[in-house]
């Protein structure tokens, strides 16, 4: 009896255990499973604390209490409670509710530290880790107002600000209409008015200049170098007046091919104010149409290639102001088309153009000028890829980091991000099908290397260590690696690689560039060895091989005096589709320079260059001719039987047109030997 007792005893015990296990393991689960959170972690006491919740026990008399900071819930009473049916009065039994809101008045709690608290089933089981917050007084609250709330271009923005526990570095951005705060501001200043922080600032009164186009913007008080809001958004708009113009009487536009469908947005060329403009087409082909609102587009035949004239009217029915172009657009047949170049730019945009007065006009207008194609944007905002390309018609692409952006006249197919780079496939205009794929980077800015190189004694080895202290190796290292499922398929979609590197390329320092750089020679920068290594080509630097007769440099058009010059944006390449036929730096007027970074820029805003960096375009073409059917490199015999063999299939591109006549025939194949670069094609 006594040993039947005891195991009696023990099977109860184990059954205890096993019951208490699974209650603990309940519990832990629920807790696990519930959350909630606030969103902010300031209120003031006329606010409304907004608490998300989700899971919980399951029990209809799950709670949120709220207590000062570091009292555990049961020391004392709560503050302030709710259910989660946001009352104190518990829904019925079964009655729960698994995720949904429940709110407290501020004005409830004096100013202090607290803590919100999810309980469990009336008691004080802690479901999810505790929210701490803090409540101040309504008199503490930062404001921010706008004095002038529509401006004219070129206008600056008054602002008055309250601000009690200041920062040093607190200050105001500039935003467009809807951007939460990060980086890429339109503007700013810290609350002295500058752009260097001196003591804390409590309140006052603020201008910022304002080198902005027309738009919508949000005015906002940010906390310590930081994205923190302490106040804002507050509104205001900038309206252009001026009267409408052309950029130019007379330019030119993008290539129309015959038997394709054409489509370009002119308001691109149109110097616009606040009001709409509309279009009409004065003058020009019978194929084209022009809509009011500026897209030209129809099909060309095969009569219209070459040169066609139009004269385009814009008007501002506001101001009653008209004003005529003078447009050329080329008719190329698809075999031309086939020959033409692709001009690809990096370009670094110098915090979103708002560092120039009338930044993003000039912005756009250098786009025009440049004739690019597909461009890498580098310090971009978050709205300015997109804006540019609803302006000119063109496709965009932005990655997670939105400083890095891609506009293209071609289709975006495809977007991914490397890091913080930005990886799109763009589709050329090419009867191949023939897609790119166009990587963009901005690499670590810090301890740049060509600094080091002005110290007495510098060498290679000195000058190594200190760009080994930057990220920028790290950085190319982790986008190479994750760019080789691509380059292992270049030879069938090419890969481009732009951007602002941030450091100088090895093909430039050589011994012969010494004398120029304070005697430092040659030195194997890290970042531009790894990219060659990968089997990516300089484009500039295969074109202009020789870097004392064509430095190329980009940084900087704007400061110099002492500052040191380096081409340190680049564009690579990599596959056998294409080839680099042309590269140069770009830029516009450049009316003002100054020293080196970090003088005051101020004598640069009527500059017409909007960046401190020099654009570089390099113009890709097809590698083969069409007319190169064994893509040797050569036209040829071998290619012209090639040819004939084609000409027994029932239907051939127009691109093997070789005598522009509409057909694709016998008659081109003598039209084709004229290609040949053999003397005895001929003879067949």
């Amino acid at each position: 009896m006594r040993l039947k007792s005891v195991i009696h005893q023990l099977v109860l015990y184990v059954s205890a255990l096993l019951l208490l296990s699974q209650a603990v393991a309940s519990e832990a689960q629920a807790q696990q499973a519930a959350s909630f959170s606030v969103p902010k972690s300031v209120f003031y006491q006329h606010e409304t604390i907004e608490v998300s919740f989700s899971g919980g026990s399951g029990s209809n008399t799950d709670w949120i209490g709220i207590y000062p900071t570091g009292i555990q819930p049961g020391g004392q009473s709560a503050t302030d409670w709710k259910y989660l049916n946001n009352t104190r009065t518990a829904p019925a039994a079964g009655h729960t509710q698994s995720s949904g809101k429940v709110t407290f008045t501020a004005t409830t709690l004096s100013p202090g530290q607290y803590s919100l608290w999810f309980l469990s089933n009336n008691g004080y089981g802690q479901l999810a880790q505790a929210v701490n917050f803090a409540v101040y007084s309504a008199a503490d609250q930062p404001k921010l107002t706008v004095k002038n709330s529509a401006l004219g271009i070129g206008e600056p923005l008054a602002l008055e600000f309250y601000n009690p526990n200041p920062a040093k570095t607190d200050w105001v951005g500039v935003y467009a209409r809807g951007v939460i705060p990060g980086p890429g501001s339109a503007a700013w200043a810290y609350l002295n008015g500058t752009k260097t922080a001196t003591s804390p600032v409590a309140s006052g009164s603020l201008s910022i200049p304002l080198a902005l186009a027309a738009g919508h913007y949000d005015g906002w008080l940010l906390a310590d170098d930081g994205y923190t809001a302490k106040a804002g958004p507050v509104a205001f708009s900038i309206k252009e007046t001026r009267p409408i113009a052309w950029v130019s009487p007379q330019f030119s536009l993008y290539q129309a091919v015959s038997g394709q469908n054409y489509q370009l947005k002119l308001s691109a060329f149109l110097r616009k104010n606040s009001s709409a403009a509309t279009y009409q087409l004065m003058s020009g082909p019978g194929w084209l149409t022009l809509s009011p609102d500026g897209m030209l587009q129809g099909m060309p035949a095969l009569t219209d290639v070459g040169s066609q004239q139009l004269v385009v009217r814009a008007l501002d029915l506001t101001q009653q102001t008209v004003v005529d172009a003078t447009i050329t657009l080329p008719v190329l047949t698809p075999l031309q088309q086939e020959q033409s170049a692709v001009k690809v730019m990096t370009y670094n945009v110098w915090r979103a153009f708002g560092q120039v007065n009338q930044g993003y006009q000039k912005g756009l207008e250098s786009i025009l000028t440049s004739a690019a194609d597909i461009i890498g944007l580098q310090e971009a905002n978050v709205a300015l890829a997109a804006k540019l390309a609803d302006e000119l018609g063109w496709y965009h692409a932005v990655g997670t980091y939105p400083g890095i952006q891609i506009i293209s006249r071609f289709p975006v197919a495809e977007t991914t991000n490397i890091d913080f780079s930005l990886v799109t496939k763009i589709k050329l205009p090419y009867a191949n099908n023939l897609s790119v794929w166009l990587a963009n980077t901005h690499l670590d800015p810090h301890y740049y290397g060509p600094y080091a190189a002005e110290l007495a004694g510098a060498t290679s080895q000195s000058v190594l260590i200190e760009e080994l202290r930057s990220q920028r190796l790290p950085q190319i290292k982790t986008l190479l690696l994750g760019l080789q499922p691509l380059l292992a398929q270049s030879a069938e979609t090419p890969v481009l690689l732009l951007g602002d590197f941030n450091v100088p390329s090895h093909l430039d320092w050589t011994a012969a560039t010494a004398a120029k750089r304070n005697g430092v020679g040659k030195v194997i920068w890290p970042t531009s060895d790894a990219v060659a290594k990968a089997g990516f080509i300089d484009s500039y630097r295969q074109i202009h091989p020789n870097p004392l007769t064509k430095p190329g440099d980009t940084w900087s058009p704007v400061f110099q005096g002492t500052e040191p010059q380096d081409r340190i944006d680049r564009i690579y390449w990599q596959g056998r589709a294409l080839k680099p036929i042309a590269a140069r730096t770009f830029t516009t007027a450049v009316e003002t320079t100054i020293g080196r970074e970090g003088s005051s820029i101020t004598p640069v805003a009527n500059n017409t260059w909007p960046s401190d960096h020099a654009a570089v375009v390099t113009e890709m073409a097809l590698r083969y001719h069409p007319a190169d059917f064994d893509k040797n490199d050569q036209i040829d015999s071998r290619d012209v039987s090639l040819f004939r063999q084609q000409l027994t299939l029932p239907v051939l591109p127009q691109t093997f047109d070789f005598n522009h006549d509409g057909r694709v025939d016998q008659l081109d194949i003598r039209a084709m030997m004229t290609l040949c670069q053999r003397a005895r094609c001929a003879s067949l």
